[in-house]
């Protein structure tokens, strides 16, 4: 694995960081997508610039990286499999999140997922969601077994990167009971 580079600017309005949008990805493709161009969110000092809690953040997921281990069931695109409700999901949140740009560096950014019935559904890594979303890139997770650090998925490409923390987010609560002493 190569090394890569985060770099944040300021621009003098929101505009002026937008048009600077096609050489940014330009950029990022010359340098084999191994410069993380961050997106402004915030004003300071007059200028359209990374916030500190942005910066911060990113740093944090461009250095600590949970390693684990992956098993495919099938590289079958699941595309087809999807029922209607989660189809219009994925193209929703696709709309919305290119309408307004909800990403810090690139479109690649983040992901979309929503609970299957054997797991949940996510978008896999590298995957840009903005209007050229790749329906095919989308994948299942069935499986993360904590103890052996294995994660089993389907799909043609692998799962989001952040499909561990995902993968808490839609495990069930488990129900403490207690009793009450009065």
């Amino acid at each position: 694995m190569g090394a890569s580079a985060s770099v944040a600017f300021s621009y003098s309005s929101e505009l002026s960081a937008y048009n600077f949008r096609d050489q940014i990805e330009r950029q990022k493709k010359i340098s084999g997508d191994r410069i993380n161009i961050m997106r402004p969110d915030e004003w300071i000092s007059g200028l359209w610039s990374v916030s500190h809690l942005k910066l911060l953040d990113n740093v944090i997921c461009d250095t600590v990286r949970l390693k684990f281990r992956v098993q495919r069931s099938s590289e079958e695109a699941i595309w087809s499999r999807l029922t209607s409700h989660e189809k219009s999901f994925f193209d929703e949140a696709s709309f919305l999140f290119d309408k307004f740009q909800m990403y810090h560096r690139s479109p690649s950014d983040g992901y979309f997922a929503i609970k299957s019935r054997s797991g949940f559904y996510i978008t896999s890594t590298k995957t840009k969601k903005d209007v050229s979303f790749d329906r095919l890139r989308i994948a299942e997770v069935l499986d993360y077994n904590l103890e052996q650090n294995l994660v089993t998925f389907s799909a043609p490409y692998l799962p989001s990167s952040d499909r561990l923390s995902t993968n808490s987010k839609f495990q069930p609560v488990k129900v403490i009971e207690t009793e009450l002493a009065l």
